[in-house]
């Protein structure tokens, strides 16, 4: 779904909601293909799930705005020069991203038997990528008691990809101001920020069961251990000359 506004009265913004589904039985040199598997290693059509790069809500909006406020606008049109000069005719423009994570799955342990990818059993009262209790946070992403080592001779009943991992919440920012110099030349000040509110974009956690403290791993199981390079917060600056 698309809602537009074409430039009038100093706005102009695009906005767009998407969802969707994507389904694939392999992974991506783009996408990576952690987790990914066939649990049956003589049926290929047993690896088909829900696809690295899935994401089932994206909501975007980007707007140009011209602040109305200056010589020759509708607000402070009778300004002096000199404040018009600082204060006067800036515009602003950004980005905003709302959309949920990408599908990964839990790994398994400890399976008997020969299959192409071991998952785990859910235990009983629990539900796939169930929260925890006091919700979802870094340090614990799902209820790492949802899962448990499968039954003997099988592979496990938690579907493929049948995790989300977090969400990207973040809006590109920029305002600047241009200074005319001749009806031909004009330097433009501006000023820009990449994730403006400096939102963490964090990477899928630990999904792989062996790593739980329970088992004798290292109790990274359900953790978030890092954010994804570069997508903290960035400002940069620059001054164009325009003719």
């Amino acid at each position: 779904m698309k809602l537009e506004k074409r430039f009038s009265h100093g706005l102009q913004f695009l906005t767009a909601y998407t969802w969707s589904h994507a389904l694939a039985n392999s992974g991506t040199p783009l996408s990576g293909s952690a987790n990914i598997g066939y649990q049956n290693p003589l049926d290929w059509g047993s690896g088909y799930s829900s696809a690295s790069w899935d994401i089932r809500h994206s909501f975007t909006s980007g707007f140009n705005f011209d602040i109305p406020f200056g010589r020759g606008r509708q607000l402070g049109n009778s300004m002096n020069k000199g404040l018009d000069l600082i204060a006067g005719n800036w515009h602003m423009n950004g980005i905003l991203t709302l959309r949920t994570g990408v599908a990964y799955g839990i790994a398994g342990t400890s399976c008997q038997g020969v299959w192409g990818r071991c998952q785990p059993d859910i235990a009983t009262g629990f539900t796939a990528d169930q929260a925890p209790s006091g919700g979802r946070t870094p340090n614990q992403w799902f209820d790492i008691n949802a899962y448990k080592v499968a039954a003997p001779l099988t592979g496990g009943n938690l579907g493929l990809q049948a995790a989300t991992g977090p969400p990207t919440k973040t809006l590109d920012f920029s305002i600047f101001k241009d200074f005319a110099i001749t009806e031909r030349f004009k330097f433009q000040f501006r000023s820009e920020a990449f994730n403006l509110f400096n939102t963490p974009i964090f990477s899928t956690p630990d999904a792989s069961l062996g790593d739980a403290k329970s088992l004798g791993g290292n109790g990274n199981f359900g953790r978030i251990l890092s954010s994804i390079a570069g997508t903290e917060r960035r400002l940069q600056f620059s001054l164009r000359l325009q003719f």
